[in-house]
């Protein structure tokens, strides 16, 4: 199988145009019935002055050179597009100039970068090219960005310097120590040790190649197989007698060099050579059941004031060709990244390793807004597990929350929204994080019993909980505890101004109580029998209490933070602060009676700028008092904040 196969068909016809006006001196080749047109360049060097996003084609150099060269109209830049082929190009990229790869396919191609200058490239496949970044501690360093791609065979020479290679979630395949010489570059100040405590090289898998130790001080939760290591580098003695630093990493047991290095036979890579079964064309190791799958996530979205808005949202999983990598279809953040290596290693741990052919894409039914946080682990570890394992995973379920390599669900933020947003969308059942109930308690403190009658909400200590909530074919108690449940959900929600007078009936009480005895994680009938007993929560947990007060008091909280500026501050109306003062007032007696004084603190400070609305100052007296009752109610509020902050106990119920 070669590695083209993994790419989108080129188009047909193929579209140029755009690029005459930027490059000179190249000729295209016309329409043949073997596939698009070839863009040949015919010059020994063709520039590039400007910015460029090269069109979908297939590109060959005839080992040309094509320079990316800043010019006086600005810094040159060249976007490789997705399903692009290029092959026997020198690429020089000089100083000042960019180079972005994205979703393409290199051979047998030269890419050379001067230092202070950069090359991105991501979800790409190298074959058989040559990478040389150039740069010293006076001039500087390149900078060499590698996500999600593959580099096969060829020769990788650059520097690590303050500005040199990062890579991650990548394979590299068949690479001498002599050819693949990516290593720490020592700069002023910094040494091994440091290199090594915030190493370049993450999540990355080398297969069959030799690795020197030097190189491992730049890498950190690496796999090698069938690697070797060569060489004699090693740290200096000052260095790791009392600075160690502990390598992450895998090594797969193998035979040194057992089997031959991948071989580049007709422009693509030899699968055979790596381990693969050719007959099957599948891995030697376990097979995914199921091409693509679904579970339902839960996701919150800031919106413009400041709150957030919760929603169910449908998360997919697509199997395809591929090297064993998980992955998502978008640009996410750096903490939905670290969880989603967490759920990689939970799933190698439980299910030996993951299949060596087999990429695993997830995706989100919204795919154009902004995706961060960890909350995404357990549901992103349900589509692997479906997948693997040939389940699907009941429609009307989603799940929430972060996940430990050992499957221990870890809590996330933003559950009270997202659980007002389900109950918007079809789902009937949710699973949170149980460390995350009191953020459940508190929604009903302050919506009432209807936020939890209208969706079943479960806390779930580990990924066998989730994932037994998730299964259509659930055990025999769970089943029956969810078919009672909706019984009474549909009694109480028969009329809904009655729902009060029903939980208080023996036979609610009676029916909830069963239902904690079939499953005593359903946290929905653990809270509506507090209501039937007559002991509903009435007070908000801490963190509950200090974001109600923060959210009722936004204005205040802010305006607070400058005494002086909000003796003089004329953006507060009476209205609004009329508004702020009734919502802190309502809410005081459900607050935890530690922010009562931070609350009291925040009103008499809105009183005071209201009475001054209502009545202008009209004298230097008057206005001499009203300053002293706002740094009064100042210095009020930042005492009663350096005591929350201050007390332990408050600290670790706000760490949940």
């Amino acid at each position: 199988m070669s590695l083209l196969d993994s790419f989108p068909s080129l188009s047909k016809p193929f579209f140029i145009g755009v690029l005459f006006a930027f490059v000179s001196g190249a000729s295209i080749h016309g329409q043949t019935d073997e596939g698009p047109p070839v863009l040949v360049f015919s010059e020994q060097s063709t520039k590039l002055t400007q910015a460029l996003d090269l069109p979908v084609g297939h590109y060959s150099g005839l080992q040309s050179r094509f320079i990316l060269e800043t010019g006086t109209a600005g810094r040159a830049s060249l976007r490789v597009s997705a399903g692009t082929l290029i092959e026997n190009v020198h690429i020089l990229v000089t100083t000042g100039s960019d180079l972005t790869i994205q979703g393409a396919l290199l051979r047998s191609c030269a890419i050379e970068v001067q230092p202070k200058c950069s090359v991105q490239i991501e979800n790409s496949c190298l074959e058989n090219c040559d990478l040389l970044g150039q740069g010293d501690q006076v001039n500087g360093f390149a900078t060499w960005k590698f996500k999600n791609s593959i580099i096969a065979k060829g020769s990788c020479r650059a520097s690590i310097g303050a500005l040199g290679i990062e890579m991650q979630d990548c394979i590299v395949i068949g690479h001498t120590a002599s050819k693949f010489s990516f290593k720490p570059e020592l700069t002023a100040g910094i040494s091994l040790v440091d290199i090594a405590r915030d190493p370049p090289i993450r999540y990355t898998r080398f297969l069959e190649c030799e690795i020197t130790p030097l190189q491992l001080h730049a890498m950190t939760h690496c796999t090698f197989e069938k690697c070797v290591t060569k060489g004699i580098e090693t740290m200096n003695a000052s260095d790791s007698s009392t600075n160690s630093v502990t390598l992450q990493a895998r090594w797969v047991p193998a035979k040194p060099m057992a089997t031959p290095l991948p071989q580049v036979i007709g422009g693509s890579v030899n699968m055979a050579a790596m381990g693969f079964d050719s007959s099957s064309g599948q891995p030697n190791a376990k097979q995914v059941k199921l091409k693509q799958t679904f579970v339902n996530g839960l996701l919150v979205m800031p919106l413009a004031t400041g709150k957030e808005a919760g929603q169910s949202s449908k998360m997919n999983l697509t199997a395809l060709e591929g090297y064993g990598n998980v992955r998502f279809n978008q640009n996410v953040g750096s903490d939905m990244m670290k969880s989603l290596h967490e759920v990689q290693k939970f799933m190698r741990l439980r299910h030996g390793d993951l299949p060596q052919t087999t990429d695993f894409e997830i995706s989100f039914e919204d795919q154009f807004s902004d995706k961060d946080g960890p909350s995404a682990a357990v549901a992103c570890a349900l589509l692997i597990e479906s997948s693997l394992m040939g389940r699907t995973w009941d429609s009307a379920f989603a799940v929430t929350g972060a996940m430990n390599a050992d499957g221990a669900v870890q809590p996330i933020g933003g559950v009270s929204a997202k659980v007002r947003g389900a109950t918007n969308g079809s789902c009937k059942r949710i699973a949170i994080p149980i460390k995350n109930e009191n953020a459940v308690t508190d929604l009903v403190v302050q919506d009432g019993p209807l936020a939890v009658i209208k969706i079943c909400v479960f806390t779930i200590k580990t990924f066998e909980e989730a994932e037994a909530l998730a299964n259509t074919e659930r055990a025999p108690n769970l089943a029956q505890a969810i078919v009672e449940f909706e019984i009474i959900q549909s009694v109480l929600l028969r009329d809904p101004r009655m729902f009060k007078q029903i939980l208080r009936t023996p036979q609610a009480a009676a029916r909830l109580d069963a239902i904690l005895l079939k499953a005593p994680n359903c946290l929905s009938a653990k809270l509506l029998l507090s209501f039937a007993r007559g002991t509903p929560p009435t007070s908000l947990s801490i963190g509950g209490s200090l974001t109600a007060v923060d959210s009722s008091a936004e204005a205040l909280v802010k305006a607070s933070q400058n005494a002086e500026g909000m003796a003089a501050n004329t953006s507060l109306n009476g209205d609004e602060l009329r508004s702020t003062l009734n919502a802190l007032r309502n809410l005081r007696p459900k607050l935890d009676r530690r922010l009562w004084s931070y609350a009291d603190s925040l009103t008499y400070i809105g009183e005071t700028i209201r009475g001054q609305i209502l009545n202008p100052v009209t004298s230097g007296a008057r206005y001499n008092d009203y300053v002293k009752n706002i740094d009064r109610g100042c210095a009020a509020l930042r005492s009663a904040r350096n005591t929350l902050n201050s007390d332990p106990q408050i600290l670790e119920e706000l760490s949940f």
